[in-house]
């Protein structure tokens, strides 16, 4: 299942990215800009994206493991956008 990420969800994300504050990537789970996908309830990958000059979606991080079916997460995304 692929769907927007939940406030629930950030131990899990701040977890397996470490490349962002706690702070921000809550105000990103909040403006509906993080994707999770879940394996079996539990988390297997993540997208998470930006704006850039507040108008162009721009990917950021994407995955947890290499076994994750990222295109499929990207494909979600790109439909969203």
């Amino acid at each position: 299942m692929i769907r927007y990420a939940a406030q629930s969800d950030l131990a899990a994300l701040r977890e397996h990215d470490r490349h962002i504050s706690g702070d921000e990537l809550a105000r990103g789970i909040a403006a509906q800009r993080v994707l999770v996908m879940l394996e079996q309830d539990a988390l297997a990958g993540w997208l998470r994206f930006s704006l850039f000059w507040d108008e162009i979606p721009f990917l950021r991080a994407c995955s947890k493991s290499v076994k994750t079916p990222s295109r499929h997460i990207f494909s979600r995304w790109a439909a969203l956008i």
